[in-house]
């Protein structure tokens, strides 16, 4: 399949998604985001429809196996019946609504980071190429995750999954910023850090609260 149209066309959300996946390399993506068609709008959609498709994958393979696969969503909606799932739906629906905005949110902050660390690229290229490695990675995990795969090899690939995912945000950052990737790398891990930090703080007090 062709992924690399003329730098002054636009590229659709599979062609952009199937080179970001592919062809892991700064100037590939520098080819992406030189093309038109880079919006905001395109990536809420993105993000939007994947967190939506994520809430629906359970229950698709729920019906397509005869209820032989039971996500543990499903085990506790169908304990509340016709009312569980409704709240099953409106709980989804509210997470697809509020998951393009956390996802921007997320990539400000990485965006804010690059900019202190030397970076010169602009906002809405690497918020696209982040859309991009997101939204089919967080269909994929909850496609791993439905299928109910033994724990250990569950852990196993999604834990691939997390790092692959990883690495080409870092390369997003490093491809838009122009950074070094000591530089591209720290703008990833510094959240990370912060947020384990706060995490291990939280759980600290919970346990001295006993």
């Amino acid at each position: 399949m062709e992924t690399e149209p003329a730098k002054s066309g636009k590229m659709s959300w599979y062609q952009v998604m199937a080179q970001v996946y592919s062809q892991p390399s700064v100037e590939s993506y520098q080819d992406v985001v030189s093309c038109q068609g880079i919006r905001f709008s395109r990536v809420y959609l993105w993000i939007f429809s994947s967190t939506l498709l994520a809430m629906l994958i359970p229950l698709v393979l729920y019906y397509a196996t005869g209820g032989k696969i039971v996500h543990d969503d499903l085990k506790r909606t169908f304990l509340l019946g016709n009312a569980g799932m409704g709240i099953y739906f409106a709980a989804g629906v509210g997470a697809a609504l509020l998951a393009p905005l956390i996802f921007m949110a997320g990539a400000g902050i990485l965006h804010w980071l690059a900019q202190r660390l030397g970076g010169t690229g602009h906002f809405e290229p690497l918020v696209f190429l982040l859309g991009a490695v997101y939204a089919p990675g967080n269909l994929l995990d909850q496609l791993l995750e439905g299928f109910l795969l033994p724990p250990v090899l569950g852990l196993v690939f999604r834990l691939g999954l997390l790092l692959i995912m990883a690495y080409l945000s870092i390369l997003s950052v490093k491809a838009v910023h122009r950074l070094s990737w000591g530089k591209a790398v720290l703008v990833f891990a510094i959240p990370v850090l912060v947020a384990a930090l706060l995490s291990g703080c939280y759980l600290g007090l919970l346990l001295l609260g006993r």
